[in-house]
């Protein structure tokens, strides 16, 4: 089987001598934000080996499992910001066609890079360290699947964590049009030729989860004008969905003040929360989202 891969070569050099010089942890930050803002467009897509999709995480790359779409084909991304975009185009609106791999990203967790590997011996994978060379318990995991299937935006955070869970991580879940990095020089741990992971109960359990969160979302919508409203989230609230770099978290405040004078309820208001942070090209981590933004529900 071939795995398709969405890559763009990236500078990551200035993340590593930050790390080597101990900068601070809000330098590192702003320079990882700096490598996201560039890795738009330029993507390059192929086909490779299982063998080969390892080599992406020992090398300063930005990859993602899906094949995002060029201008030609339909692209859609902010013209005023990327007026000379070409190739392939990142953005949570530009995935297409099927996927048969998945990268975990492992940021919370106090298991060593070199456990799980020797936990997952049964199951193929490729796994790396991250953005700090030192840190052993922040990694990516790369694993196949079966068989390659569809699925949407919707369902991937869902899909992913469901795999996470079956292997026993916590994962940081990003959207499905993220992109991943990897880093020159990592040592990459693989196992291959054993088995891999089959997507089928976990992809019903993603759509059994959208499906809960529909129908709990149209059971608890107030009546009238506001009803209305409510059930179209993504016209109400476009101002937070398609929130300018850097002023998301504003935009999101915005919509719980909002979505409060339309009455929701407060299980709506953070549904509200996870689809728009979904629909973000870069989502806020989880744990920042629960800290900060969902304090003024």
């Amino acid at each position: 089987m071939q795995y398709g891969i969405s890559f763009l070569e990236v500078d990551n050099s200035k993340i590593e001598t930050a790390y080597k010089n101990k900068a601070t942890r809000d330098y590192i930050s702003y320079l990882k934000q700096v490598v996201a803002y560039e890795a738009v467009y330029g993507f390059e897509y192929e086909e490779v080996s299982f063998e080969e999709l390892g080599n992406i995480l020992s090398n300063d790359y930005g990859f993602n499992p899906f094949k995002y779409k060029t201008i030609e084909e339909g692209a859609t991304y902010n013209k005023e910001k990327h007026p000379n975009a070409w190739g392939r185009i990142r953005g949570r609106d530009n995935i297409s066609g099927k996927i048969n791999w998945v990268c975990l990203d492992v940021d919370d967790t106090t298991i060593t890079i070199e456990e799980m590997h020797h936990i997952l011996f049964e199951v193929n994978h490729h796994m790396a360290i991250t953005s700090n060379p030192d840190n052993k318990m922040k990694y990516r995991i790369i694993l196949p699947l079966t068989e390659a299937i569809e699925v949407t935006a919707n369902e991937w955070k869902h899909f992913v964590k469901s795999i996470a869970n079956f292997i026993g991580v916590t994962v940081d879940n990003l959207g499905a049009s993220q992109v991943f990095y990897g880093y020159k020089g990592r040592e990459v741990y693989s196992t291959i030729g054993k088995a891999s992971i089959s997507p089928s109960t976990h992809l019903e359990i993603a759509r059994m989860k959208v499906a809960e969160i529909e129908e709990k979302r149209a059971c608890e919508l107030p009546p009238r004008e506001a009803n209305k409203a409510l059930q179209n989230p993504f016209n109400t609230f476009n101002y937070a969905y398609e929130a300018d770099d850097g002023k998301g978290t504003n935009m999101m405040l915005g919509a719980i003040a909002q979505a409060k004078e339309l009455g929701a309820s407060r299980e709506y208001i953070i549904d509200l929360l996870h689809s728009i942070n979904n629909f973000w090209d870069v989502s806020m981590p989880e744990h920042t989202l629960k800290a900060t933004v969902m304090t003024a529900i």
